[in-house]
């Protein structure tokens, strides 16, 4: 419930008397979906850590904050230095907002999974901090403010139907309630629990619990767990939560990813070894290529000029043995061809044996790292396991392995359609990405990039898919800005790249050209 609604409102309340007055100081991102937010006075300082990642969405408000000095980006340069004049929860809602000097507006979206952070300048949006959120593009203030009437009437209206009302309640409360029997109470009994709820999430005590080693944040106290905060301060309630939480997830985040990747490697690993073990029994108990030339050379005389297979007696095991020739080998330079193959079949024998001891030494590390990482306590130590086991270095040349495609990808109506990224990566898209049925894309006479649309198997190009990809082909070139640009459209199967050629340059044998209004995808 750190998101919860009542608890922002009295989060907002309480920064509202702290911050008044104060400057922001500070406004800066160093890691993905993180925005530190300093405010200064004369005397003091304190800073907001936004996390706003999908999978966590909290704030947390440490008394100082090392910014680093590298991989940083300074954000929302707009509001630095100015003065906080108020902090306004929107009611009902999980938001709130900093008003400041100049009509700026930082609205806070505490929105689970849609968290976010924007700028807002006399009501207009200015910025924002996480911009793969497509409906927050059009977002307004406005658009969050919910007033709800929450009167005893208006309860009898919708004959005690909380929810209605109070939609923020959340899911404790609706344990509590269905606890205390709401459903089977008259009206006047189920106002007064809802005047009882309402009163705990007003000014009731917060509550941080370690439940099933996962922090919990809740007002409405579950008694389950280990009680880890209890108190009425906001802030401290929440930096109670996220040390907590810190704790708990990214160490079981950081253990989860390591495990899998470790079992994938064992299971990796046993396969290896069932496939070479097989391989070796093969070639230690069928015929060696060793007998098989000792066999020839005893019976070179039995053996006809010019023969492609011979049947001879195997006095190795007593038995006939099928033997296949080279006609254009005498018997004799047949048996030494055997006798040849017979030293690689040595090698490859010691090679196989080599390579399983090797594994199983491998294989025996990783399982030893994997029961290390299961026991850790901490994520320092998980990486000091891996570091001792010389497992992150391999995690590390894996992802550096990992091959960068020279398009971004997108999709229209059902069709692929790759735009290359520069000139070099042009030049790799048509040349290793393309087959020869794609349609191409260019604007023509200009640089720019090439785009394909992939073809699907018996399906024609829709002209309304090929306008689209032009027009993108347009946006990415040096004529964006014009109101109509010529796009060159052809299969690729008409489009060559010699050697003299530029980079991202290519000759066209055969083209349609189309007018299109340039649009970003």
């Amino acid at each position: 419930m750190h998101n919860n609604y009542y608890f922002i409102h009295r989060l907002s309340q309480h920064l509202d008397q702290l911050l008044k007055g104060w400057k922001i100081g500070a406004c800066f991102s160093q890691a993905k979906d993180e925005l530190i937010i300093g405010f200064f006075n004369n005397t003091r300082e304190i800073y907001c850590r936004a996390n706003l990642a999908p999978e966590v969405s909290t704030l947390s408000f440490p008394q100082d904050y090392a910014r680093s000095k590298k991989n940083t980006v300074t954000l929302f340069q707009e509001i630095l230095d100015h003065e906080i004049q108020q902090v306004e929860c929107l009611d009902n809602e999980r938001s709130f907002i900093i008003k400041l000097e100049q009509d700026y507006e930082l609205l806070f979206k505490l929105h689970g999974s849609q968290a976010n952070i924007l700028l807002f300048q006399n009501g207009e949006r200015v910025a924002i901090f996480r911009n793969n959120i497509s409906k927050d593009q059009e977002l307004t203030i406005n658009d969050l403010r919910r007033p709800i009437d929450q009167s005893f009437e208006r309860f009898k209206e919708v004959e005690g139907d909380y929810f209605k009302l109070f939609p923020t309640f959340g899911k404790y409360v609706k344990k509590w309630l269905i606890r205390e029997n709401y459903e089977a109470l008259n009206i006047e009994q189920q106002w007064k629990l809802i005047q009882i709820v309402i009163e705990q999430l007003e000014n009731g005590d917060f509550f941080v619990r370690s439940v099933d080693n996962k922090a919990q944040f809740v007002l409405f106290d579950t008694e389950e767990g280990d009680l880890i905060y209890q108190g009425k301060d906001p802030i401290e309630a929440i930096n109670a939560y996220y040390l907590q939480f810190s704790k708990t997830h990214w160490l079981e985040r950081e253990r989860g990813q390591n495990l899998k990747k470790i079992k994938q490697d064992i299971d990796k690993g046993y396969a290896y070894l069932a496939n070479n073990e097989d391989k070796l029994e093969g070639l230690k108990n069928g015929i060696s290529y060793q007998h098989i030339g000792d066999i020839l050379m005893a019976n070179l005389h039995a053996i006809e000029a010019r023969s492609t297979q011979v049947t001879l007696h195997n006095f190795y095991t007593d038995e006939p043995l099928k033997i296949k020739l080279k006609k254009d080998l005498s018997p004799q330079h047949n048996a030494e061809q055997y006798y040849r193959k017979a030293k690689n079949q040595r090698l490859e024998i010691e090679n196989i044996e080599q390579n399983i001891q090797r594994k199983m030494e491998e294989l025996e590390n990783l399982e030893l790292a994997q029961l290390s990482i299961q026991g850790a306590e901490s994520i320092k130590e998980i990486r000091k396991i891996l570091k001792d086991h010389q497992l992150q270095n391999n995690a590390q040349k894996q992802n550096k392995k990992q091959v960068i495609l020279p398009y971004n990808t997108f999709e229209f109506h059902g069709f692929d359609i790759w735009i290359g990224k520069n000139p070099k990566a042009n030049d790799r898209l048509i040349s290793q990405y393309a087959y020869k049925e794609d349609l191409w894309l260019h604007a023509k006479d200009v640089p720019g990039s090439h785009i394909l649309i992939k073809q699907k198997s018996g399906q024609p190009f829709p002209t309304d898919v090929i306008e689209k990809a032009a027009s993108w082909a347009a946006y990415y070139s040096k004529r964006k800005t014009d109101s109509l640009c010529p796009v060159s459209v052809t299969p690729r199967k008409y489009i060559r790249k010699t050697k003299d050629l530029e980079a991202g340059k290519v000759i066209i044998d055969r083209e349609e050209v189309i007018l299109v209004e340039p649009q970003k995808p």
